[in-house]
């Protein structure tokens, strides 16, 4: 066994505790085809090539579909990988659709960090947006970003053998908007928002532009928020996290 394998297992959480992860500008941060205008296949695809080369110069990890060119936050492949040897269930959640959310779980979390996710849910599977879905809107359930709805569509997706194991006790959801952490009380680390640089500054050559992406690629938030995490567990006795103080906004 590895020796990142090893610290893993050495520091892992309590059987059947939860990782949460937001995706948009939390973990990643997508910018639209549309920001650019009146693009067409050609100069899309030419505009996210160049974009890619100056993303690669600075160590940022990109890819891009046919409608968004999407920047990985410096460190989200450290943070999913120690997330999935330390956590039982690793739980995607976003605010975009069920093509954007199956994409960066196969990019990202499969492909670049090459972990398994246990639930990925999307506006889709929530509800809210109705006009995507053939379920009646009478019959939809609201929207809402915290852990109680995200409990509940998890029992909903969930084998027995999942329900059986899950515990919520021992939860972690990482989130970008503050007043998520309002309902979610103590489960929730809040991060400031990865959402930086737009791929239409991307594509200019100013050095003012320049200093977004200098910003972006030495974003280091997730490492120390891993870092964080393993400090607060290691505390002795060890304690649930329902018990530690996981506040991590302000001390960046």
């Amino acid at each position: 066994m590895c020796k990142e394998k090893n610290v893993a297992k050495k520091f892992r959480y309590t059987m059947g505790s939860v990782a949460v992860l937001d995706l948009d500008e939390t973990l990643v941060h997508a910018c639209s085809r549309k920001d650019l205008g009146e693009y067409d296949d050609l100069l899309w695809a030419a505009a996210c090539a160049y974009a890619s080369q100056r993303c690669k110069e600075k160590n940022i990890f990109c890819f891009y579909t046919d409608v968004y060119f999407i920047y990985v936050r410096p460190g989200a492949i450290e943070m999913l990988r120690y997330c999935r040897a330390s956590f039982d269930f690793l739980v995607i959640f976003t605010a975009g659709n069920e093509a954007h959310a199956k994409y960066i779980q196969r990019m990202l979390f499969e492909g670049a960090a090459n972990v398994t996710v246990d639930f990925c849910f999307h506006r889709d599977s929530c509800g809210k947006f109705g006009s995507e879905t053939l379920v009646p809107q009478a019959t939809l359930t609201p929207y809402q970003k915290n852990l109680c709805h995200i409990r509940e569509i998890v029992e909903q997706s969930a084998t027995e053998e999942q329900k059986k194991k899950i515990n919520w006790k021992d939860c972690l959801f990482v989130e970008d908007f503050s007043f998520n952490a309002l309902t979610n009380c103590g489960e929730t680390l809040i991060v400031p928002k990865f959402d930086y640089p737009s791929l239409l500054q991307l594509l200019k050559k100013e050095s003012a532009v320049l200093a977004d992406i200098e910003e972006a690629s030495s974003d280091d938030t997730l490492i120390k928020l891993v870092h964080f995490i393993q400090h607060k567990k290691n505390l002795q006795p060890r304690a649930d996290w329902r018990i530690v103080d996981k506040r991590f906004a302000m001390f960046l």
